[in-house]
């Protein structure tokens, strides 16, 4: 689900940048601005680009990990080599199907590292 999100508010935070350096390129006085929203929006560019061919070329990779802690829908993973994901689970998902120690299924995006989805591993 972050990989959604994630080309969601990157999308938005392009358009933005793209409007207001469109919108103010005559100015005068508002070179900050547009040097600002400029970078964002070229930040913005490179996310969604990213984000995208994940979706787009459906180039996922699974690596397994235990259920750290837990707050709502925010789930926190130990991976293998000791680092720390942050996932969010899905509507359909209870947060008490993700007890502390539960062995968890991270789907990553290859090129972006964002989860796009967590599947419960029955040990």
């Amino acid at each position: 689900m972050q990989i959604k999100t994630t080309l969601f508010t990157a999308s938005f935070m392009l358009l933005i940048g793209i409007w207001q350096v469109w919108s103010n390129l005559g100015a005068d006085g508002n070179t900050a601005l547009l040097v600002f929203f400029g970078l964002a929006g070229l930040i913005g560019l490179y996310l969604v680009s990213v984000a995208a061919l994940d979706l787009a070329i459906k180039d996922f990779s699974k690596i397994r990990g235990a259920v750290k802690s837990r707050h709502r829908n925010q789930v926190w993973v130990t991976l293998p080599n000791g680092s720390h994901k942050s996932c969010v689970i899905d509507a359909s998902q209870q947060p008490e199907n993700f007890p502390l120690g539960q062995p968890v299924e991270l789907t990553l995006g290859r090129r972006s590292r964002l989860v796009l989805r967590i599947n419960r591993v029955e040990a």
